[in-house]
């Protein structure tokens, strides 16, 4: 499909070749299902997806709230794809334009769908626990974005439930593949925890 293609491109920065494919998919999604569709809905967000891309958050914003009007009423609030695709992005664009407490409050909504929907292992759990973490290592709270990034870990591995910033999974735990992911959320996962124990060290010699 034309999303489809739009979302290759994305993948590989051809950003002005996926805006046209996500704009030839909504015309047609509009012309067959009408303005009012889960298939307008994906169309709207992958729109809202390259705006966020190349740097202009307002019009993400725009895009993304068209595909939480459509989400919201037909397939309601209470939805772990609502709070992936629509409140996630929305909570993340806030951070990108420096609105950390915004940002925040979306992060916050969406946790509380997916712990009723999802439980506390899911891959979507742990996106959105690297979300809050995002948004406290903007705010120069390292501590606390450390652990949502052990939150995140946590998440992805069935059998790990240590919430110590200092512990990782034993490395025979990550073999038993007991994960409730793919190895690549994992990787990220501790890239993220990585990358915020330099920030938090950094900042702290600086102090």
């Amino acid at each position: 499909s034309y999303n489809n293609i739009g979302v290759v491109y994305m993948a590989i920065d051809e950003y002005d070749k996926a805006y046209e494919y996500f704009n030839k998919a909504l015309s047609i999604s509009k012309e067959k299902f009408g303005e009012h569709h889960r298939e307008v809905s994906i169309c709207y967000t992958n729109i809202g997806n390259y705006f966020a891309k190349t740097g202009n958050p307002d019009k993400a914003l725009e895009f993304y709230n068209k595909a939480l009007t459509i989400d919201l009423d037909i397939i309601g609030e209470e939805h772990a794809e609502v709070a992936r695709f629509d409140i996630n992005l929305i909570g993340g664009v806030y951070s990108d334009k420096g609105d950390q407490l915004k940002a925040l409050e979306y992060y916050r909504k969406s946790l509380k769908i997916m712990h009723v929907t999802l439980g506390d292992k899911h891959p979507y759990v742990a996106e959105t626990y690297q979300g809050f973490g995002l948004v406290y290592e903007r705010l120069k709270d390292y501590n606390t974005a450390l652990r949502y990034y052990q939150k995140s870990i946590v998440s992805l591995l069935a059998e790990f439930n240590n919430s110590s910033i200092y512990t990782n999974p034993k490395p025979d735990l990550l073999e038993k593949r007991k994960a409730t992911s793919s190895k690549p959320h994992l990787l990220e996962a501790f890239i993220n925890k990585a990358e915020g124990f330099e920030k938090y060290y950094y900042y702290k010699k600086k102090k």
